[in-house]
């Protein structure tokens, strides 16, 4: 059964399923924010479900030069190249948070200890900004308008599920707060290990260990085996195979150097799968030497209390 792992790994690598460009994947979410902006009467909502995102943005307003002028200590350092790791904006879980609040204030949050921002004009970066000025901008109109959160939340949406799917992707979570370069570096060609490609490793991995799990439940009979005991045997089923084809993996990537077949979702799962089988069958122990304790103290206690009636009688 771990042959079907091993075919996911071998046929699906960190390049699959994806769109070719961008604006391939914009085109899914502008057909779902056309319908919405046609429903609403603000110019506002209009402009931000179809307008891009302030934390796109890459350029000066002004040229660098009167830029630094101006702001001598600021270099934002944000680049086409290197825009989805270093902005807040971009990190799966942060995003929502930080995103959203740019998309509402018109700014840009970097990925750095003191959240460095900028407001963006024109889709060009105009000025540096403290984060606690953003924050209070963003609670003073979401105090205005109370539609304006939710709309931004899901042009959020509507963004991830744009960036997800291309070739640069979004950059893992987590480990982009820790080591926003290493995250950066993993976007790159040579893994493209990404949010998107974890998450179907996870989502194939899981749903042939479901496969696996319902075929070898048709296989049981109530007559012969115990259920829980039949658990345990499909559990381990799953680990071994699940375990097997992420030591194969680990195996390939390392002899071929194709980091492209790389599967972290998958060994995550494994990962989980063996906590998971571990603390059932620990439990099913439990539960097992707890049965005949109470079976043994129980004979214990009968006989005792026999005894007792026997000396009563006397």
């Amino acid at each position: 059964m771990f042959f079907l792992q091993i075919a996911r790994q071998f046929f699906i690598d960190n390049n699959s399923l994806r769109f070719s460009n961008a604006s391939e994947g914009d085109k899914i979410p502008d057909l779902i924010s056309k319908q919405i902006s046609k429903k609403t009467k603000k110019e506002r909502y209009a402009e931000i479900l179809l307008g891009s995102v302030p934390y796109d943005a890459t350029k000066y307003l002004t040229t660098k030069e009167e830029f630094y002028s101006q702001f001598e200590k600021f270099s934002h350092g944000i680049s086409g190249a290197n825009h989805r790791y270093t902005t807040l904006g971009h990190d799966p879980l942060l995003g929502w948070i930080f995103g959203t609040v740019n998309i509402i204030t018109n700014t840009l949050t970097k990925n750095n200890f003191s959240l460095e921002s900028y407001t963006i004009k024109n889709m060009k970066i105009e000025r540096p900004i403290l984060i606690s000025e953003v924050f209070q901008n963003f609670f003073i109109q979401i105090r205005e308008d109370k539609l304006l959160l939710p709309v931004a939340f899901l042009k959020q949406g509507l963004h991830f599920s744009s960036d997800a799917f291309t070739k640069m992707g979004l950059p893992v979570p987590i480990l982009n707060n820790i080591s926003p370069e290493f995250a950066g570096q993993l976007l790159g060609e040579e893994y493209r290990i990404d949010f998107y490609s974890i998450s179907r490793g996870v989502l194939f991995s899981s749903l042939i260990n479901s496969i696996i799990t319902m075929l070898h439940n048709f296989y049981y009979n109530e007559t012969i085996d115990n259920r829980k005991i039949y658990e345990v045997r499909t559990k381990k089923i799953i680990l071994y195979s699940n375990m097997i084809s992420t030591t194969s993996n680990l195996i390939y990537t390392s002899i071929t150097k194709n980091f492209n077949k790389l599967d972290i979702g998958g060994f995550i799962v494994t990962l989980y799968k063996f906590y998971k089988s571990e603390t059932f069958i620990r439990k099913l122990k439990e539960e097992y030497v707890n049965s005949k304790l109470d079976k043994y103290y129980d004979e214990k206690i009968r006989i005792l209390d026999n005894k007792i009636k026997i000396l009563l009688e006397n």
